[in-house]
């Protein structure tokens, strides 16, 4: 590393948290993000549940560089100050849209192990619910059933979730099957859920 570099480096390490006014803050004209209201929802409800848990980060004349999203959602929950970071760069610095562009992109290069995902949210669905995460009861049903179409294990690989996680995915000949199925299962005292693939 160079010694610019680890100066840079250093200097964005003492970074203060201040408020400003929501009203004072500027999308970037460059965010390529749009939030839909359904995203929108998820943040909302993240607000109300976790406060200002997600990072803002705005340039030094206000220009948004990170958190588009998380800003509208406050607006819609009636938010007037808003915790920042600032940086030191002006809203159309070049680095300022390489920040822009990395904030934006970089966490699409993760990979997601979809079976530790699944059980996850099938414990979090049990515990509170899957409003403010991102995904819907739907959203893990199909992801169960493509991962059952898969042949993937869809059993946690973490000894340590609980055993409410553990699923079972039956293949059945038709509709009527199903609902005979859900029928027994569920006279069984097993929690049970239809699936349509």
């Amino acid at each position: 590393m160079t010694q610019k570099a680890k100066a840079q480096a250093t200097e964005g390490a003492g970074m203060q948290i201040e408020q400003v006014p929501i009203s004072s803050l500027t999308p970037h004209a460059r965010n390529f993000r749009h939030h839909p209201s359904a995203q929108l929802e998820h943040l909302q409800q993240s607000l109300r549940e976790y406060g200002w848990a997600r990072n803002v980060v705005v340039s030094r004349d206000n220009v948004i560089l990170a958190g588009h999203g998380i800003v509208e959602a406050a607006r819609k929950e009636g938010h007037t100050t808003v915790p920042v970071y600032r940086l030191n760069l002006k809203g159309d610095d070049p680095k300022a849209e390489k920040f822009l562009v990395l904030e934006n992109t970089v966490s699409r290069l993760a990979e997601d192990d979809d079976t530790q995902l699944a059980a996850l949210l099938a414990d979090v669905q049990r515990t509170e619910g899957l409003e403010g995460t991102g995904y819907t009861d739907g959203d893990l049903d199909a992801l169960i059933a493509e991962m059952a179409a898969e042949g993937a294990d869809v059993t946690p690989k973490d000894a340590g979730v609980s055993a409410q996680a553990w699923m079972v995915v039956v293949d059945c000949a038709d509709e009527q099957q199903q609902v005979q199925l859900l029928e027994r299962f569920e006279s069984e005292g097993l929690q049970c859920r239809a699936l349509i693939g």
